[in-house]
């Protein structure tokens, strides 16, 4: 038993159990691991922006297309380019679905970085609490905008294809759809900031109480754990 359990060093008399040892291991890789965590997020987060950012430039490039019509319908060029445009009802959802979703993964590019500096296990921590915060706020923006955009563009076109609605009811609807997801979503992600319940959850700032996996020692974010049910 006292073999097992314990290594002896014999020229400085110095005892090393392996409990410690393999508690100094478990250290190593909790610290570890977000770190090399962080740098693939960040990757994949940046190629969500950059294919967002195409789409949304590619949209709004065809809804200007459309207004050329509109304004020049004499011109057989424009006619030809919108040939097969989208539907305006159709293209802006999909535009503020990129839109969302390049504020989300915006969130996440940033990583650990606007967790406080002295967070503890977090290496790249270099901001404070006002950059988590934002952080936070930022990831609940998208986090609920992306698939309430995503649901209204399945059943804009569900309307569109199966129902025959015509473009022009439709984007009367789009529009009230639109401004109430972004009020909406608005209004949900600033009542964690009073709350102060946007701290570092380890690779993000997220709705989660401060400090990281605290239960009864809590010092940020007490109503936090209700919040993070409703987010999630």
């Amino acid at each position: 038993m006292l073999v097992d359990n314990i290594t002896s060093v014999v020229n400085g008399g110095i005892n090393i159990t392996n409990e410690t040892f393999n508690m100094t291991i478990e250290e190593e890789e909790e610290d570890i691991w977000p770190a090399y965590l962080t740098w693939i997020q960040k990757f994949f987060a940046s190629m969500s922006i950059l294919c967002s950012y195409v789409i949304c430039r590619e949209i709004i490039s065809d809804l200007r297309n459309k207004s050329n019509v509109r304004s020049n319908c004499a011109s057989p060029r424009v006619r030809n380019q919108t040939g097969s445009s989208l539907q305006s009802s159709i293209g802006c959802t999909l535009l503020n679905l990129s839109i969302a979703d390049m504020i989300f993964s915006f969130a996440v590019f940033l990583g650990e970085w606007p967790a406080p500096k002295d967070t503890r296990f977090i290496h790249h921590a270099s901001g404070n609490e006002a950059f988590c915060t934002f952080q936070g706020w930022l990831r609940a923006v998208g986090y609920l905008a992306s698939p309430m955009f995503s649901v209204a563009l399945n059943t804009f076109s569900l309307l569109l294809v199966r129902y025959r609605w015509r473009d022009q009811q439709l984007r009367k609807t789009e529009y009230k759809v639109r401004i109430g997801i972004w009020l909406y979503c608005l209004a949900w992600s600033i009542v964690p900031i009073p709350l102060h319940a946007y701290n570092s959850d380890w690779d993000v700032c997220w709705v989660v109480p401060a400090p990281l996996d605290c239960i009864d020692d809590c010092t940020r974010g007490l109503g936090a754990t209700y919040l993070e049910i409703y987010f999630t």
